[in-house]
């Protein structure tokens, strides 16, 4: 999947990854509030021919001026994040449909919002903090805490997902998902 990120001075980030949520906070940690400005299809090969096609805006990396020109690409082209995961649960709920299956599938793997839960807790408090500090303040360990961004999770630990629960205020469906597409 190709994302779009733009840090507070304006530049714009065009990169590839499978789990936008764990590269959001990944890049967090070093830049600071990221905005996430979209999402689309796309494989390593389809993001390199965007830093082609915008090689004349490009700052350093993989990130570009905003400019006209990009803005319009990524509104003409990408999709918000949210609104292309509910496209894809329609999809899928389409598919089962037309196969005449009306039994619903198996998941395939539960996976983890984690990421994104401690990027918005970041913009709510307008701080950033270090995967140490998220583990000390709910005594869990450091190991714990990274498996958790990496989306690594094999077990899930109750005491843990009370604990993640609580400091996040949320609900474990907002923690946790199933992944009906996943054959990781």
């Amino acid at each position: 999947m190709i994302y779009f990120l733009q840090r507070a001075d304006g530049a714009i980030k065009i990169g590839v990854t499978e789990n936008y949520e764990s590269r959001i906070y990944s890049l967090s940690l070093r830049y600071g509030n990221l905005e996430l400005l979209g999402v689309m299809q796309g494989s390593y090969s389809e993001e390199k021919s965007l830093h082609l096609q915008f090689c004349e805006l490009k700052i350093e990396g993989e990130w570009f001026r905003e400019c006209e020109q990009l803005q319009s690409y990524i509104a003409q082209n990408a999709q918000d994040a949210q609104f292309e995961q509910i496209l894809s649960q329609q999809t899928q709920h389409i598919s089962r449909r037309e196969r005449g299956n009306t039994e619903p599938e198996k998941p395939r793997m539960v996976k983890t919002r984690f990421p994104s839960l401690i990027a918005k807790k970041q913009l709510e408090m307008n701080i950033r903090f270090t995967q140490a500090e998220i583990a000390e303040q709910l005594g869990i360990s450091p190991a714990t805490i990274s498996r958790w961004i990496r989306g690594r999770v094999d077990r899930f630990d109750a005491d843990t997902i009370e604990k993640l629960c609580t400091y996040f205020r949320c609900e474990i469906g907002d923690l946790l998902y199933l992944d009906w597409e996943s054959t990781d």
